[in-house]
């Protein structure tokens, strides 16, 4: 392995999969759109900042109302 393949940038490192309990995912009818989502949310949470910027908090907001409806 070459040095310069040990500092990849975040976006291009390979995202780790997340569990998550069935009961967060049962009875959607969109399980994987779920899933998806909420990694998205996750990944926001671990990696912003507090206090969320208002473009931030847009996104999030758009994300748990689409989780939300599946």
């Amino acid at each position: 392995m070459d040095k310069t393949d040990k500092k990849l940038s975040k976006s291009m490192r390979p995202k780790k999969k997340r569990k998550f309990n069935k009961k967060y995912t049962k009875g959607s009818p969109n399980v994987k759109r779920r899933k998806q989502l909420m990694s998205q949310i996750a990944d926001i949470y671990e990696n912003e900042k507090q206090p969320y910027s208002a473009a931030v908090k847009k996104r999030l907001d758009r994300l748990m109302k689409e989780r939300d409806k599946i």
